[in-house]
This record gives structure tokens, sequence and C-alpha cells, in this order.
């Protein structure tokens, strides 16, 4: 019996570290969150929204993995804000310009006509009071977190024709599918101004729905093949010297994560920001000479018409300012970190 007991104990002392090791260890928990994007599959944009939900998922460990769909995959491209505040999605990259119903205010934070380029409007953002400000606007009543993360897209095509323009007149009747600000100053020109999501632009230019469009930038538009339904391809940065997209999470989801998992996220998308920056700037240039090749005429915007954009935007956003004291409040932050940018810099 008692070579037994101390057979037993011998045992117990081998098998303890592996008690320890396994037994005692407890899986850990996966958070699994769905992501959209308003870009197209297979668009520029889209492959880095997808790359940075993959940059959370491996910087994690896997303990917080995002699956990322494309515009309209679970909801309409235009109505990521809602889905998020619902619950339907947990997390959107999404263009405030799509916000208008909801704040007039709202376009200032994704572009601004005749405004600071795209690097300066990204700091901004950042460090200049822009995400505080996004968060101010939406005043504690949506169920919605506004990362101070997101993607500054390069200046975008001043517009994609399939008629030339070569004078404010050509402007008069011409049909434009624009979602910013430019809008109104398109109406003001002459323009039948009009918005569609962007999988349907290349369907109404090849229909003649269209005359004219604006989306992304050369190779945000290529990489869907809107090129291929363009004659006329006219480079400004006037009408927009940038667009920001923001990172969106629904709040709840937002505070149930840890501390640490919030700031894998950020991390997350603003180092792939960085790099979506970069190579976005490398493959515009590209993309410049596929239009060429693809037979579209790719010039500047007449004097006349650029100076016209400038004019009507300064007077459009004064007037704003005017009558709402928060788009007032907006708009000096934007220009007065402009304004200490260039008492700095020459060119940023």
């Amino acid at each position: 019996m008692r070579v037994v007991k101390i057979m037993f104990i011998i045992m117990i002392l081998i098998m303890l570290p592996f008690a320890l090791c396994t037994g005692g260890a407890q899986e850990k928990e996966v958070i699994t969150w769905v992501g959209q994007t308003y870009l197209s599959s297979g668009s520029i944009g889209y492959d880095a929204f997808s790359r940075a939900c993959e940059r959370v998922n491996e910087q994690s460990g896997g303990r917080l993995v995002i699956k990322p769909y494309s515009g309209g995959a679970i909801v309409g491209e235009t109505k990521a804000f809602d889905a998020v505040e619902s619950g339907a999605l947990d997390l959107a990259l999404d263009t405030s310009a799509y916000w208008k119903d909801k704040w007039e205010v709202a376009a200032l934070f994704d572009m601004q006509v005749a405004g600071m380029s795209a690097l300066e409007h990204f700091l901004w953002f950042l460090e200049g009071g822009g995400v505080e400000l996004a968060r101010e606007m939406l005043d504690n009543k949506f169920n919605i977190h506004i990362v101070d993360a997101g993607f500054a897209f390069p200046q975008e095509i001043f517009l994609s024709c399939t008629k030339p323009i070569n004078s404010l007149e050509d402007l008069k009747g011409m049909k434009i599918r624009t979602a910013g600000d430019d809008g109104w100053i398109f109406e003001q020109l002459g323009a039948s101004v009009t918005m569609i999501a962007g999988g349907e632009i290349y369907e109404a230019m090849a229909r003649g729905t269209i005359d004219a469009f604006q989306f992304m930038s050369p190779s945000g538009d290529a990489t869907i093949g809107l090129h291929e339904v363009v004659k006329y391809a006219y480079l400004s940065p006037v009408r927009q010297p940038c667009s920001l997209s923001v990172v969106l999470v629904n709040q709840k989801q937002w505070d149930k994560l840890p501390v640490d998992l919030q700031a894998i996220v950020r991390s997350s998308f603003l180092e792939e920001a960085w790099s979506f920056f970069a190579r976005g700037a490398k493959a515009d240039a590209e993309a410049i000479e596929l239009y060429k090749k693809s037979g579209a005429i790719v010039t500047a915007p007449p004097k006349d018409v650029e100076e016209a954009v400038s004019r009507l935007a300064e007077e459009m956003y004064n007037q704003r300012a005017n009558k709402d004291s928060f788009y007032e409040k907006v708009l000096n932050s934007k220009r007065e970190w402009q304004k200490m940018l260039n008492s700095i810099y020459e060119k940023l």
C-alpha cells in the first residue's frame, strides 16, 4: 500500500505542470466585428480598408477580428452612418459628405472647395481640433464613436466628362454627379446636379444619364474602370483638394473594448493611412497614363472656371457661417490651421 501511495504522489508531481499549463488556461475571447466602407470592391481605397482591418486582426493577436465589406455589400453605400448607429455595422470607413441630410456642416470634415491640401486637412483632423469638432457635432445624441484616425485621399479629378469644358458657358445644362459642397457651386454656374452612389456612376455615364462626375482621385476612379467612360479628365485641386474618410464605431461596441484594443484600432488605421497616401500618389501618376491610353484627353480646366469655383466657394462658406455658429466655428478652425501652416511652411 505504501508503494502505491508513493507511485500516486509521483504521478501527481509529474502531471502537475501539464495541468497548470493546460487545464488551468482559459481560451482567449475573440471579438468579431463587421465593417463596411462606401468604396467599391477592387478600388485602391477598399484595398486599404481591408489591409487596415487585417492589421487590427494581426496586432491584436486575433483577439479582435474585423471582417471588411465593400460599399453596398451589407447596407447602401450612403447608409453606413445609420447602420453603425443601429448596430447593423460595428465599424465603417465613411465620408462625412454623406451626412449632409443631418448636418450641413458635415461636409467640411470631408473636404473644402478651394481649401487645404490632403495632408494639411488630415493634420487638422488629427491635431488641429478636427476630430473633437466632429464629435461635438454629434453632441452625444448618436450611438457612434468617431475614431481619431481615417484615410486622407489625394486631390480628386476636377471633373470627368463626356463633353468638353472650354468655358463657363459649357457648364450650363451639364448633368453632373457630385456628393460634396461643390454641388451648390455647379448649380450656381448653371449645371444640373445629382447624387448617385459610386457603384452606379459607370452605367450612368455609359447611358448618358449624366455628362460628368466627381468621385475619387485618378487611381481611385481607374481601379473600378471609370476611365473607360471618360472622354475628358480635368485635373485641378480647386474643386476638391482632398477627401477625408473617417472611422466610425458603434459606441456600445467601442465601450466594450479593452483600452489596448481601442488603441490597436486607431493605430492600425493610422498606420495604413500613411502607407495608403504614399501608394495613392504613385498610383495616380500611373492612372493618368491609363486615361491617356484609353483615349481620354487629360488637361486642366479653363482658368475662368477655376476662378469662378473659388469665388463661389468663399461666398458659400461665408453665407453658411453667418447663419450657423457651429458652422462658423468649424470653418474658422480650418482657416486658422491653414494660416498657421502657411506661416511656417511654404508648401505642405
